[in-house]
């Protein structure tokens, strides 16, 4: 089931979103080891994840038969994509580990993108993650092509 994984990477990027968190509390480290690799697990799970939001449970969801529910995907999806780019800008714009002086502008920006995840990721869960299964407008199932019991299956 789509939502039980969604809510599988939900757990574990806030599980990595607290342990960059951490990091960024304290003073600035003096190697980068730590942060690089607690930055670098957090942003592959969040790219995952967006990714899979998008397949999973967006895209389904803007076929569905409800207008209201077809535009919230719609919706949901246009925000997706700004976080994803915003994400993407901030790992452009701190490569390494960021200077003494820029520390605290870091940890700043990635409170920030952090609140705003885990704000989606509550909405998500409290909120669009309800209207899975999809109410298709066209009501024949959708069957992948080695499903036993396909019509177009050899006989």
């Amino acid at each position: 089931m789509p939502i039980a994984k969604l809510e599988c990477e939900h757990r574990r990027i806030l599980e990595l979103a607290g342990s960059l968190e951490a990091i960024v509390a304290g003073p600035r480290p003096e190697t980068h080891g730590l942060l690089m690799r607690s930055r670098w697990n957090f942003t592959r799970e969040v790219l995952s994840h967006l990714s899979n939001d998008d397949a999973l449970l967006l895209v389904p969801l803007m076929g569905d038969r409800r207008p209201h529910i077809a535009q919230l995907a719609t919706q949901s999806r246009a925000q997706l994509r700004t976080l994803h780019d915003d994400l993407e800008n901030h790992m452009d714009r701190w490569k390494g580990l960021p200077a003494t002086t820029e520390w605290s502008s870091y940890r700043r920006e990635v409170q920030a993108l952090i609140r705003r995840l885990r704000a989606r990721i509550a909405a998500e869960e409290s909120g669009i993650h309800h209207f899975l299964p999809v109410q298709r407008a066209d009501p024949r199932p959708v069957l992948p092509t080695d499903c036993p019991g396909d019509a177009t299956r050899a006989v």
